[in-house]
Protein backbone atom coordinates (compact mmCIF):
# COMPACT_ATOMS: atom_id res chain seq x y z
CA UNK A 1 0.00 0.00 0.00
CA UNK A 2 1.03 3.45 -0.89
CA UNK A 3 2.15 5.50 2.23
CA UNK A 4 2.55 9.19 2.11
CA UNK A 5 3.34 12.49 3.89
CA UNK A 6 0.82 14.92 2.97
CA UNK A 7 1.68 18.81 3.22
CA UNK A 8 0.98 20.48 6.10
CA UNK A 9 -0.13 23.90 4.60
CA UNK A 10 -2.08 23.75 0.97
CA UNK A 11 -0.44 26.43 -1.31
CA UNK A 12 -1.62 29.36 -1.93
CA UNK A 13 -1.16 32.18 -5.17
CA UNK A 14 0.70 35.46 -4.30
CA UNK A 15 -1.51 37.07 -6.83
CA UNK A 16 -5.18 37.90 -6.27
CA UNK A 17 -7.85 36.15 -8.61
CA UNK A 18 -8.62 36.92 -11.41
CA UNK A 19 -5.97 38.79 -13.01
CA UNK A 20 -7.37 40.91 -16.10
CA UNK A 21 -4.85 40.33 -19.03
CA UNK A 22 -5.38 41.38 -22.59
CA UNK A 23 -3.28 40.95 -25.57
CA UNK A 24 -0.05 39.02 -24.87
CA UNK A 25 -0.18 37.11 -22.20
CA UNK A 26 3.22 36.48 -20.31
CA UNK A 27 2.51 35.75 -16.62
CA UNK A 28 4.39 34.55 -14.25
CA UNK A 29 2.57 32.63 -11.69
CA UNK A 30 3.86 31.88 -7.49
CA UNK A 31 2.08 30.10 -5.55
CA UNK A 32 3.61 29.44 -1.18
CA UNK A 33 6.08 26.96 -1.24
CA UNK A 34 6.35 24.18 1.08
CA UNK A 35 9.84 22.84 0.44
CA UNK A 36 10.87 19.61 -0.20
CA UNK A 37 7.61 18.53 -2.28
CA UNK A 38 6.21 18.13 -6.07
CA UNK A 39 4.67 20.68 -7.84
CA UNK A 40 2.06 20.15 -10.48
CA UNK A 41 0.59 22.66 -12.55
CA UNK A 42 -3.31 22.26 -14.46
CA UNK A 43 -5.20 24.62 -16.79
CA UNK A 44 -8.70 24.22 -16.94
CA UNK A 45 -8.25 21.16 -15.49
CA UNK A 46 -5.46 19.20 -17.20
CA UNK A 47 -2.04 18.86 -16.29
CA UNK A 48 0.58 20.88 -18.17
CA UNK A 49 3.57 19.77 -16.04
CA UNK A 50 4.64 17.04 -14.91
CA UNK A 51 5.47 16.35 -10.86
CA UNK A 52 8.51 18.95 -10.36
CA UNK A 53 10.16 19.12 -6.92
CA UNK A 54 10.15 22.61 -5.69
CA UNK A 55 8.65 24.54 -8.68
CA UNK A 56 6.29 26.95 -6.88
CA UNK A 57 6.50 29.47 -9.81
CA UNK A 58 5.42 28.75 -13.60
CA UNK A 59 5.89 31.40 -16.49
CA UNK A 60 2.38 31.23 -18.45
CA UNK A 61 0.73 31.99 -21.92
CA UNK A 62 -3.36 31.63 -22.16
CA UNK A 63 -5.96 32.97 -20.43
CA UNK A 64 -8.16 29.98 -18.41
CA UNK A 65 -8.05 28.74 -15.15
CA UNK A 66 -5.18 27.61 -12.93
CA UNK A 67 -4.43 25.19 -10.11
CA UNK A 68 -1.33 23.65 -7.83
CA UNK A 69 -1.20 19.95 -6.67
CA UNK A 70 1.37 19.72 -3.82
CA UNK A 71 2.68 15.94 -3.04
CA UNK A 72 5.27 14.18 -1.44
CA UNK A 73 6.13 11.31 -4.13
CA UNK A 74 4.89 11.68 -7.82
CA UNK A 75 3.21 8.13 -7.24
CA UNK A 76 0.72 9.58 -4.92
CA UNK A 77 -0.38 12.38 -7.84
CA UNK A 78 -3.60 11.57 -7.62
CA UNK A 79 -3.83 10.17 -4.21
CA UNK A 80 -6.75 12.07 -2.29
CA UNK A 81 -4.98 10.94 0.77
CA UNK A 82 -1.40 12.39 0.11
CA UNK A 83 -2.01 15.59 -1.87
CA UNK A 84 -3.41 19.14 -1.20
CA UNK A 85 -4.38 21.34 -3.73
CA UNK A 86 -5.02 25.03 -4.38
CA UNK A 87 -7.41 27.24 -5.15
CA UNK A 88 -7.94 28.16 -8.78
CA UNK A 89 -6.24 31.44 -10.40
CA UNK A 90 -7.94 33.16 -13.22
CA UNK A 91 -6.65 34.81 -16.39
CA UNK A 92 -9.18 36.64 -17.99
CA UNK A 93 -9.36 40.20 -19.98
CA UNK A 94 -12.10 42.42 -18.93
CA UNK A 95 -11.45 45.01 -21.29
CA UNK A 96 -12.09 43.20 -24.83
CA UNK A 97 -14.46 41.98 -26.74
CA UNK A 98 -16.03 38.74 -25.19
CA UNK A 99 -17.22 36.30 -27.80
CA UNK A 100 -20.65 35.00 -27.73
CA UNK A 101 -22.50 32.12 -27.54
CA UNK A 102 -26.30 30.58 -28.24
CA UNK A 103 -28.25 27.69 -27.74
CA UNK A 104 -29.40 26.30 -31.06
CA UNK A 105 -31.49 23.68 -28.65
CA UNK A 106 -33.87 25.21 -26.44
CA UNK A 107 -35.44 23.08 -23.43
CA UNK A 108 -35.82 19.33 -25.26
CA UNK A 109 -36.65 15.87 -23.99
CA UNK A 110 -35.65 12.62 -25.43
CA UNK A 111 -37.14 9.21 -24.89
CA UNK A 112 -34.70 6.87 -22.47
CA UNK A 113 -32.12 5.15 -24.23
CA UNK A 114 -31.58 7.68 -26.72
CA UNK A 115 -28.50 10.41 -26.99
CA UNK A 116 -29.22 13.56 -27.42
CA UNK A 117 -27.27 17.26 -28.05
CA UNK A 118 -27.58 20.26 -26.89
CA UNK A 119 -26.16 22.65 -30.00
CA UNK A 120 -24.23 25.95 -29.45
CA UNK A 121 -23.70 28.84 -32.13
CA UNK A 122 -20.09 30.36 -30.94
CA UNK A 123 -18.85 33.91 -32.30
CA UNK A 124 -15.56 34.87 -31.68
CA UNK A 125 -11.90 34.07 -32.78
CA UNK A 126 -11.42 30.29 -32.31
CA UNK A 127 -9.96 28.08 -30.90
CA UNK A 128 -12.42 28.60 -27.86
CA UNK A 129 -12.83 27.12 -24.38
CA UNK A 130 -16.02 26.32 -22.75
CA UNK A 131 -16.95 25.99 -19.37
CA UNK A 132 -20.18 24.73 -18.03
CA UNK A 133 -21.60 22.83 -15.57
CA UNK A 134 -24.00 19.72 -15.70
CA UNK A 135 -26.87 18.85 -12.80
CA UNK A 136 -25.17 15.48 -12.73
CA UNK A 137 -21.71 15.72 -13.91
CA UNK A 138 -20.65 18.83 -12.26
CA UNK A 139 -18.28 21.42 -13.88
CA UNK A 140 -17.19 20.42 -17.18
CA UNK A 141 -13.97 22.31 -19.08
CA UNK A 142 -13.79 21.58 -23.23
CA UNK A 143 -10.87 23.52 -24.50
CA UNK A 144 -9.71 23.48 -28.66
CA UNK A 145 -12.92 23.91 -30.19
CA UNK A 146 -12.12 25.37 -33.37
CA UNK A 147 -15.33 25.56 -35.11
CA UNK A 148 -18.17 27.99 -34.38
CA UNK A 149 -20.47 25.49 -33.87
CA UNK A 150 -20.33 22.81 -30.62
CA UNK A 151 -22.18 20.43 -29.24
CA UNK A 152 -22.84 18.65 -25.94
CA UNK A 153 -23.98 15.30 -26.00
CA UNK A 154 -27.04 14.39 -23.24
CA UNK A 155 -27.99 10.62 -22.20
CA UNK A 156 -29.75 11.54 -19.07
CA UNK A 157 -32.28 14.46 -17.48
CA UNK A 158 -30.11 17.56 -16.16
CA UNK A 159 -29.68 21.03 -16.78
CA UNK A 160 -26.56 22.18 -18.31
CA UNK A 161 -25.45 26.06 -17.28
CA UNK A 162 -23.05 27.29 -19.84
CA UNK A 163 -20.16 29.32 -16.99
CA UNK A 164 -18.25 30.47 -19.48
CA UNK A 165 -16.92 31.25 -23.46
CA UNK A 166 -13.36 31.86 -23.91
CA UNK A 167 -11.78 32.91 -27.23
CA UNK A 168 -8.13 33.64 -28.02
CA UNK A 169 -8.91 37.29 -26.79
CA UNK A 170 -11.52 37.47 -24.41
CA UNK A 171 -13.98 35.95 -22.16
CA UNK A 172 -17.96 35.75 -21.49
CA UNK A 173 -18.89 34.97 -17.88
CA UNK A 174 -22.88 35.22 -18.99
CA UNK A 175 -24.53 31.92 -17.83
CA UNK A 176 -27.45 30.90 -19.37
CA UNK A 177 -28.91 27.67 -18.86
CA UNK A 178 -31.29 24.23 -20.89
CA UNK A 179 -33.08 21.70 -19.16
CA UNK A 180 -33.30 18.35 -20.93
CA UNK A 181 -35.79 16.10 -19.69
CA UNK A 182 -35.52 12.07 -20.16
CA UNK A 183 -38.72 10.54 -20.81
CA UNK A 184 -39.41 6.92 -19.85
CA UNK A 185 -40.37 4.67 -22.64
CA UNK A 186 -43.70 3.19 -22.54
CA UNK A 187 -43.90 -0.19 -20.37
CA UNK A 188 -45.59 -2.64 -22.64
CA UNK A 189 -45.81 -6.88 -21.39
CA UNK A 190 -48.04 -8.96 -23.35
CA UNK A 191 -47.32 -11.76 -20.65
CA UNK A 192 -45.84 -14.91 -21.42
CA UNK A 193 -46.10 -17.16 -24.16
CA UNK A 194 -48.94 -18.96 -24.06
CA UNK A 195 -50.68 -22.55 -25.26
CA UNK A 196 -54.30 -22.64 -25.13
CA UNK A 197 -57.02 -25.33 -26.42
CA UNK A 198 -58.34 -25.00 -29.74
CA UNK A 199 -61.50 -22.80 -30.25
CA UNK A 200 -60.40 -20.97 -27.36
CA UNK A 201 -59.72 -16.85 -27.53
CA UNK A 202 -57.30 -14.79 -26.09
CA UNK A 203 -57.05 -10.76 -24.85
CA UNK A 204 -54.11 -9.44 -25.94
CA UNK A 205 -53.85 -5.85 -24.05
CA UNK A 206 -50.97 -3.35 -24.89
CA UNK A 207 -52.21 -0.82 -22.04
CA UNK A 208 -50.45 2.24 -22.00
CA UNK A 209 -54.06 3.80 -22.68
CA UNK A 210 -54.07 6.90 -24.85
CA UNK A 211 -50.78 5.80 -26.96
CA UNK A 212 -50.78 4.52 -29.89
CA UNK A 213 -50.20 1.19 -31.35
CA UNK A 214 -49.09 -1.47 -34.32
CA UNK A 215 -50.02 -5.11 -34.27
CA UNK A 216 -48.33 -7.02 -36.78
CA UNK A 217 -51.49 -7.81 -37.91
CA UNK A 218 -53.42 -4.44 -39.24
CA UNK A 219 -54.84 -3.82 -36.11
CA UNK A 220 -54.21 -0.70 -34.09
CA UNK A 221 -56.41 -0.62 -31.47
CA UNK A 222 -55.52 -1.17 -27.57
CA UNK A 223 -56.17 -4.61 -27.47
CA UNK A 224 -56.75 -7.75 -30.05
CA UNK A 225 -58.75 -11.15 -29.97
CA UNK A 226 -56.64 -14.25 -31.10
CA UNK A 227 -57.93 -17.15 -32.24
CA UNK A 228 -55.27 -18.82 -34.31
CA UNK A 229 -51.47 -19.65 -33.52
CA UNK A 230 -49.19 -17.01 -34.12
CA UNK A 231 -46.10 -14.74 -32.54
CA UNK A 232 -48.25 -11.84 -31.95
CA UNK A 233 -46.15 -8.39 -31.60
CA UNK A 234 -46.91 -4.65 -30.83
CA UNK A 235 -45.29 -1.21 -30.88
CA UNK A 236 -46.66 1.20 -28.19
CA UNK A 237 -45.94 5.31 -29.25
CA UNK A 238 -47.10 6.88 -25.92
CA UNK A 239 -48.13 11.00 -26.32
CA UNK A 240 -44.53 11.62 -26.05
CA UNK A 241 -43.23 9.76 -28.93
CA UNK A 242 -41.41 7.38 -26.71
CA UNK A 243 -41.78 3.77 -28.03
CA UNK A 244 -41.66 0.47 -27.11
CA UNK A 245 -42.61 -3.05 -28.20
CA UNK A 246 -43.81 -6.60 -26.95
CA UNK A 247 -43.58 -9.98 -28.56
CA UNK A 248 -45.69 -13.00 -27.46
CA UNK A 249 -45.87 -16.79 -29.11
CA UNK A 250 -49.44 -18.43 -28.82
CA UNK A 251 -49.90 -21.85 -29.71
CA UNK A 252 -53.30 -23.91 -29.35
CA UNK A 253 -53.30 -27.22 -28.35
CA UNK A 254 -55.95 -29.75 -30.11
CA UNK A 255 -58.80 -30.88 -28.23
CA UNK A 256 -59.30 -34.70 -27.65
CA UNK A 257 -61.56 -36.47 -30.33
CA UNK A 258 -64.69 -37.67 -28.57
CA UNK A 259 -67.28 -39.93 -30.45
CA UNK A 260 -69.82 -42.20 -28.53
CA UNK A 261 -71.01 -43.30 -32.11
CA UNK A 262 -74.87 -42.51 -33.31
CA UNK A 263 -78.05 -42.98 -31.39
CA UNK A 264 -78.75 -46.97 -30.46
CA UNK A 265 -81.31 -48.76 -29.81
CA UNK A 266 -81.20 -51.84 -28.60
CA UNK A 267 -83.59 -54.80 -27.14
CA UNK A 268 -84.42 -54.82 -23.54
CA UNK A 269 -81.55 -57.22 -21.86
CA UNK A 270 -78.94 -56.46 -24.02
CA UNK A 271 -76.14 -54.46 -22.35
CA UNK A 272 -74.72 -51.37 -24.13
CA UNK A 273 -71.05 -50.44 -23.60
CA UNK A 274 -70.62 -46.78 -24.46
CA UNK A 275 -66.17 -46.14 -24.79
CA UNK A 276 -65.34 -42.56 -24.63
CA UNK A 277 -61.88 -43.58 -25.45
CA UNK A 278 -58.40 -41.54 -24.97
CA UNK A 279 -57.06 -44.17 -22.16
CA UNK A 280 -55.21 -42.25 -19.82
CA UNK A 281 -57.13 -38.85 -19.61
CA UNK A 282 -59.83 -38.09 -17.42
CA UNK A 283 -63.62 -38.69 -18.03
CA UNK A 284 -66.41 -37.24 -16.07
CA UNK A 285 -70.08 -38.66 -17.28
CA UNK A 286 -73.39 -37.64 -16.37
CA UNK A 287 -74.25 -40.56 -15.13
CA UNK A 288 -71.20 -39.38 -12.77
CA UNK A 289 -68.85 -42.19 -13.24
CA UNK A 290 -65.53 -41.41 -14.30
CA UNK A 291 -64.09 -44.58 -16.01
CA UNK A 292 -63.14 -44.27 -20.16
CA UNK A 293 -66.31 -47.00 -20.49
CA UNK A 294 -69.85 -47.45 -18.97
CA UNK A 295 -72.43 -50.35 -19.63
CA UNK A 296 -75.78 -49.39 -20.08
CA UNK A 297 -78.83 -51.11 -19.78
CA UNK A 298 -82.00 -48.64 -19.85
CA UNK A 299 -82.92 -45.90 -22.04
CA UNK A 300 -80.74 -42.74 -21.53
CA UNK A 301 -79.38 -39.55 -23.23
CA UNK A 302 -75.52 -40.18 -22.02
CA UNK A 303 -72.49 -37.67 -22.29
CA UNK A 304 -69.18 -37.61 -21.17
CA UNK A 305 -66.44 -34.61 -21.05
CA UNK A 306 -63.09 -35.81 -21.37
CA UNK A 307 -59.97 -34.04 -20.54
CA UNK A 308 -56.82 -34.97 -21.92
CA UNK A 309 -53.28 -33.84 -20.44
CA UNK A 310 -53.07 -30.52 -21.85
CA UNK A 311 -56.56 -29.74 -20.03
CA UNK A 312 -58.05 -29.69 -23.12
CA UNK A 313 -61.49 -30.61 -23.07
CA UNK A 314 -64.16 -32.09 -25.67
CA UNK A 315 -67.90 -33.34 -24.87
CA UNK A 316 -70.13 -36.15 -26.73
CA UNK A 317 -73.68 -37.64 -26.36
CA UNK A 318 -75.41 -40.17 -27.37
CA UNK A 319 -79.41 -41.53 -27.04
CA UNK A 320 -80.07 -45.00 -26.10
CA UNK A 321 -83.01 -46.48 -26.32
CA UNK A 322 -84.10 -49.90 -24.68
CA UNK A 323 -87.06 -51.03 -26.21
CA UNK A 324 -88.94 -53.74 -24.29
CA UNK A 325 -89.08 -57.48 -26.04
CA UNK A 326 -92.16 -58.28 -28.20
CA UNK A 327 -95.07 -60.45 -26.32
CA UNK A 328 -95.93 -63.52 -28.25
CA UNK A 329 -98.57 -65.97 -26.81
CA UNK A 330 -99.95 -68.73 -29.20
CA UNK A 331 -102.18 -69.78 -26.56
CA UNK A 332 -103.07 -73.26 -25.16
CA UNK A 333 -102.19 -76.43 -27.17
CA UNK A 334 -105.51 -77.80 -29.23
CA UNK A 335 -106.72 -81.24 -30.46
CA UNK A 336 -108.28 -81.04 -33.98
CA UNK A 337 -110.10 -83.85 -35.38
CA UNK A 338 -109.63 -84.75 -39.09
Amino acid sequence: ALTCTPPSTIPSFITSSPINQCATINELLTVTEESGYFFQWYLDGLEITAPTVDQNTLTVASLGHYKVRLVDDPLNINNVSCYVESNELIIECTTCTPPIYSFLTADTSFCAGESGKIRLDLSGTAPYKLYHTSSTDGIQIITDITTNYFEIPVIESQIITIDSLVDQNCVNKTANSVTVSLNPLPNVDLGNDTILCQGDKLILDAENVGASFSWGTTEISQTIVVTTANTYSVVVTDLKGCLSYDTVDVSFNPLPKVDLGADINECAGVTVTLDAQNTGVDFEWNTGETNQTIDVISSDTLNVKVTDFDGCKSIDTVIVTIHPQPVVDLGGDETICT
